[in-house]
């Protein structure tokens, strides 16, 4: 049975533009989990790679952003904040103290594992907003790949032995039913290239395909945000090279 999630949607297309223009400026993971994001690079998880960057980048981002410019703010930002508290239900734990010197960045650190949790809740939405705009994944996608291929020798961690080929790519891994779902529905049941309805609902002879957005060979993950649906006869003809469709939206009306 399917479970629905109650999303508010506060502020969140704001938060949602933050990573939009990170990836834009093809800005790298950055403060994350080693462990959770190797994993989530090597196998399919439901916690994605776009999770953890949204996660982390939010975090790091407002927290260096009140660090460097806590005096520019003041209880506006901080009624902002609770606000947005109050909608997720996050309880704040000490008040603002107007008359403490950078009052602002003070009461943000002295909240800011109430921040950590909030900001659980805005990556879920978030993710949910950008994981259906496919220019933007094959931007993201190729962040990743840079991470995965260490292009900057900027990576602290190497990847499991067992998990990579001799060319330093991600192995190939089976892909679990949850994330063919998602991204079949995401992408209406249709190749993403040529447009041929993949639903099978009045003929059987279209195969789906899901398709590497990055492909292995080329530095790509095992990660849902990787994927997307092709026909046949696409996928063959694409084969490992790295091409952006013209992805096409069917108006509301």
């Amino acid at each position: 049975m399917v479970s629905f999630e109650a999303y508010k949607f506060d502020h969140v297309y704001e938060f949602a533009d933050i990573i939009y223009k990170m990836v834009e400026d093809e800005t790298m993971f950055w403060a994350y989990d080693n462990t959770q994001l190797i994993d989530a690079v090597i196998r399919y998880n439901k916690i994605s790679l776009l999770h953890i960057y949204i996660y982390t980048q939010l975090l790091n981002y407002h927290g260096r952003l009140y660090r460097k410019c806590g005096d520019c703010y003041d209880e506006d930002a901080y009624y902002k904040w609770v606000d947005i508290a109050n909608t997720y239900g996050v309880k704040y734990k000490t008040e603002y103290d107007e008359d403490e010197g950078d009052a602002f960045y003070h009461w943000y650190k002295n909240n800011e594992s109430v921040f950590q949790k909030l900001f659980q809740y805005i990556t879920d939405e978030v993710f949910y907003c950008l994981f259906a705009n496919h220019p933007f994944l094959v931007r993201f996608n190729n962040i990743v790949a840079a991470l995965i291929k260490n292009e900057n020798e900027e990576r602290d961690f190497d990847f499991p032995k067992e998990s990579i080929d001799k060319n330093g790519t991600i192995k190939r891994c089976s892909i679990p039913q949850w994330a063919k779902l998602a991204v079949f529905h995401r992408d209406h049941g249709r190749c993403v290239f040529c447009g041929k309805d993949l639903t099978n609902v009045y003929t059987h002879s279209n195969a789906v395909n899901y398709d590497h957005i990055v492909p292995l060979n080329r530095y790509g993950a095992n990660d849902p945000c990787n994927l997307q649906t092709t026909c046949e006869h696409c996928n063959k003809s694409k084969q490992d090279k790295e091409e952006n469709p013209q992805y096409k939206y069917e108006p509301w009306w």
